[in-house]
């Protein structure tokens, strides 16, 4: 196995056609394995609150349309197609009372075909009746204001975070980034953002993003259904988006993500 990332709970390797224990068999192919790390009192707590989400959402079976990896400015087209994508993976996971707490770029994988995938459900909570909790961790740029006030919580801190990255997707650039995390907070909690002049973007386009980024979780943009009725999405063919047969024009976000990361740029932790 070959080592790709580690972080604060767990390590995360590349395989190949590997020889798993008990009821897993033979994996053929490529894919990656998390290892927790035994150095961290939390590691348990958060694989088991993992394993938790994963289950209520692989219940779901094949409804379930989980998330990606974006980044440099989108055509609408194709910012308004996986939006919803990411919009249905939300609908699921509410449908499973799981709130992921984390959404970002690095928590989202392309498929092969160009598809949205959401991943790592480290952080992820069970909302039982869907009551609101504290939630404590997540990135800074794409955290709600709820969250970093550490308010309770609901479904609407990741629609939030949906906002967020359909900005990036939209512009290019991150909504919120300052010269520190102070006056990144700052911009969250006091809505401070601005779009470019560079891409131009429709009124449509740019109202979506407002609806989401609402800083009163209450009055936020937060069910699949205000989203595709948004005028925004008015030429979205849902049931071809469902099942997956459009094809994305260009995968520029996911490319730009990359560089971003390869020039040395993390995503900010909170806690």
């Amino acid at each position: 196995m070959h080592l790709i990332e580690s972080g604060a709970t767990a390590h995360v390797y590349r395989a190949t056609n590997w020889e798993g224990a008990g009821d897993l068999g033979f994996l053929e192919g490529d894919f990656a394995v998390k290892v927790l790390r035994d150095d961290c009192e939390r590691a348990r707590d958060e694989a088991a609150r993992e394993l938790r989400a994963l289950n209520r959402l692989a219940n779901l079976g094949d409804e379930s349309k989980f998330i990606v990896d974006f980044v440099t400015p989108l055509t609408e087209h194709d910012t308004k197609d996986y939006a919803t994508e990411l919009a249905s993976a939300l609908d699921c996971m509410r449908k499973a009372n799981v709130l992921h707490g984390d959404l970002n770029p690095e928590n989202i994988g392309l498929t092969a075909s160009g598809h949205l995938r959401v991943i790592d459900f480290g952080t992820a909570q069970i909302l039982d009746n869907d009551n609101s909790v504290k939630h404590n961790a997540g990135t800074l740029l794409y955290a709600s204001p709820e969250a970093l006030r550490r308010q309770q919580c609901a479904y609407a801190a990741d629609w939030w975070a949906l906002g967020v990255i359909v900005f990036d997707m939209l512009t290019g650039q991150h909504a919120f980034e300052a010269d520190s995390s102070d006056k990144t907070v700052d911009n969250i909690l006091h809505l401070r953002y601005a779009w470019p002049a560079n891409p131009r973007r429709s009124a449509s386009a740019m109202d979506f993003v407002e609806c989401l980024l609402v800083v009163n979780q209450h009055f936020r943009m937060q069910t699949l259904h205000d989203c595709i009725e948004h005028p925004f999405m008015s030429d979205v063919d849902f049931a071809e988006l469902t099942q997956e047969s459009w094809l994305p024009l260009k995968f520029n976000f996911a490319k730009f993500e990359q560089e971003r990361l390869a020039q040395g740029h993390t995503q900010q932790r909170f806690f």
